[in-house]
């Protein structure tokens, strides 16, 4: 019953006007970070849980048309149609609620990666310190710890390669 209901949500087409499916508006709401924030989610914080909406709706899909518990019964008719409710309702540009989550996860990657990291890392004026996520990283000590890690491997294989053993 759960999967009938949640297919329905799924198997379904939208034009003219996208926002007219609840499962669309469910997901813009989900762009908004808190009832009372006047800006929308950035792509970075949104794009994961879009994403998973996505695998999950297609799991569901792929379920409902191609149900497990018969597909060892399935026949070739099963799975042609399967393949044109694929191409009706799960393929993009196909007017459906899957085509619409493929083009806001596409446009919001395009969005984050044209967007940049600026405000995540960037170096101080004398190039002394790296700030990342606002930690900060001195380069000097950064150095010191890549040379101590290097002078305790010397000194392990100096001890494992060098050192002979009691008994010889």
């Amino acid at each position: 019953a759960l999967l009938v209901l949640i297919s329905s949500f799924v198997f379904t087409t939208y034009y003219p006007i996208a926002l007219s499916t609840s499962l669309i508006q469910f997901l813009a709401v989900l762009s908004i970070p808190y009832p009372s924030a006047s800006l929308l989610q950035t792509a970075k914080n949104y794009l994961y849980i879009l994403a998973g909406i996505v695998y999950c709706v297609q799991v569901v899909a792929v379920e409902a048309l191609l149900l497990g518990s018969q597909r060892s019964a399935q026949t070739e008719l099963d799975c042609d149609c399967f393949v044109e409710m694929r191409q009706r309702y799960l393929a993009d540009g196909s007017f459906s609620l899957m085509s619409e989550m493929i083009s806001m996860l596409a446009y919001g990657k395009h969005i984050g990666l044209n967007a940049g990291n600026s405000g995540n890392a960037h170096w101080s004026l004398d190039r002394k310190t790296f700030y990342l996520n606002s930690c900060l990283i001195a380069i000097s000590r950064f150095c010191k710890m890549a040379q101590d890690l290097l002078a305790e491997a010397e000194q392990m294989l100096q001890e494992l390669c060098w050192i002979r053993k009691e008994e010889d």
